[in-house]
């Protein structure tokens, strides 16, 4: 008796566990697994939304890629360091002049959008990275991260990551221990032979999902990043600083150029003496490498 009652208590303190803990990363679950299906169709949203600044004229000569960089500095007023130009890869294709603004967020340019055969102003908006991401992918992507919550969001979200594992292997012990020896038709046991069919079927992707949460997240993911540095797993980053000073890893490499995948080639500009630069001789050298 003292056995059966010792079990009990321990199944039903999993119950409970399973329950509040299924209650406190389903948020967090839904919105991740909605942002990251609307990040899968971004190309497609971001060609719909910003038709006008991503596109211009699909034919004629393209000028200069100085003098569309030109343009551009006199839309900022000549203030603003250049920080990267992204040309279009195909005709039809703006070019993406993207200049540092003291005023934007960590990482975040101002991109001015130039038609590269009118020299046209086509868009002027923020963006993100050197590849210049869309406002639209980047919101998708705080909200995949931190709920565009900030640091409350992210401490939420790695918390759900934390726990998602518990919630998935508990519901299989909780399966184990209280499945029935007979096979009843009714609605209650009908309702949970469907939420037992999903666990098992959703099981790998959540344990996944928490351990990839886990590396993204802003706490364990640091750690994570410190064990990588110590193992020599760090993705090589190359140095584009002319003074030849060596480049520091960056630790989330792989999420930046998973953003940045069939973007283009983008050129960074030097802090020194950027006007110097022969745009459009560089441009040739990296296409007939093959960049």
């Amino acid at each position: 008796m003292t056995t059966c009652t010792s079990r009990a208590a321990w199944v039903n303190l999993l119950r409970r566990l399973h329950f509040y803990i299924g209650l406190f990363v389903g948020p967090f679950i839904f919105i991740a697994a909605l942002s990251g299906t609307l990040y899968v169709a971004t190309p497609q949203l971001e060609s719909a939304l910003y038709h006008d600044a991503l596109y211009g004229t699909l034919t004629g000569e393209h000028q200069p890629l100085a003098e569309q960089v030109a343009v551009a500095e006199r839309v900022t007023g000549g203030t603003l360091r250049l920080h990267a130009v992204r040309p279009g890869l195909i005709n039809g294709e703006t070019t993406r002049v993207m200049f540092a603004d003291p005023q934007l967020g960590v990482s975040e340019n101002r991109a001015i959008f130039i038609d590269p055969v009118t020299l046209a102003v086509k868009g002027d908006m923020t963006v993100y990275g050197t590849s210049g991401i869309l406002p639209l992918r980047q919101t998708i992507d705080y909200l995949h991260r931190s709920l565009l919550l900030g640091d409350a969001g992210r401490l939420y979200s790695e918390l759900a990551a934390s726990w998602m594992w518990i919630a998935a292997l508990g519901g299989i012990a909780l399966w184990w221990f209280t499945r029935p020896k007979r096979r009843i038709n009714n609605r209650v046991q009908n309702s949970r032979r469907l939420h037992v069919s999903l666990g098992w079927v959703l099981l790998a992707g959540m344990l996944l999902f928490s351990a990839t949460g886990l590396t993204w997240s802003q706490w364990a993911g640091g750690n994570v990043d410190k064990m990588r540095a110590a193992l020599g797993w760090m993705t090589p980053q190359v140095n584009t600083q002319l003074h030849g000073a060596a480049e520091p890893a960056d630790p989330h490499a792989e999420h930046h150029a998973h953003h940045e995948h069939h973007e283009g080639m983008t050129m960074p500009m030097a802090e020194s003496d950027a006007d110097s630069v022969q745009y459009d001789e560089v441009l040739q050298v990296a296409r007939q490498a093959g960049i």
